[in-house]
């Protein structure tokens, strides 16, 4: 920090000598000494508590993150098991003989959900028939397109 060399002591020493004598000297070189250790002891709590901080925050912001991937994950795997259960449903909708567009036979809800999953079929077969100059020509930020 401060680069005080022998020399520049020795003449500090001999001009406090003269200035406060030899009688008070040694009672402020004590003072001094003991403001200089408080100093640096405070200077030192300081550092060590913005470390303890700074490192809370990390780990509190880890766990954040952390938290935030498991619940994605939670629910990137609710979403294959609905789209799973909709899939058998609708085989077993085939299988018993019943047709796209027997919708009569099911609950409000059950047509929702087969509305739903013949646009994002339909979707997802236009997007594979479509050709690479009609993509390109597509938004980049369309929310409907399939994901």
């Amino acid at each position: 920090m401060f680069d005080i060399g022998f020399a520049e002591l020795l003449v500090i020493g001999v001009i406090s000598l003269v200035v406060l004598g030899p009688e008070r000297l040694p009672g402020a070189l004590r003072t001094t000494g003991l403001w200089v250790g408080r100093i640096r002891r405070s200077i030192r709590d300081i550092k060590t508590d913005i470390e303890r901080e700074v490192g809370a925050d990390e780990i509190r912001r880890q766990l954040h993150n952390e938290e935030v991937m498991r619940s994605l994950e939670k629910m990137d795997k609710a979403k294959s098991d609905v789209y799973s259960m909709a899939d058998d449903f609708l085989n077993d909708a085939k299988n018993f003989g019943i047709r796209e567009g027997d919708e009569e036979f099911f609950s409000d809800e059950e047509k929702a959900a087969i509305a739903k999953r013949r646009e994002t079929r339909e979707a997802i077969e236009n997007a594979a028939v479509a050709s690479p100059s009609e993509q390109s020509n597509e938004p980049a930020d369309n929310k409907d397109a399939p994901k």
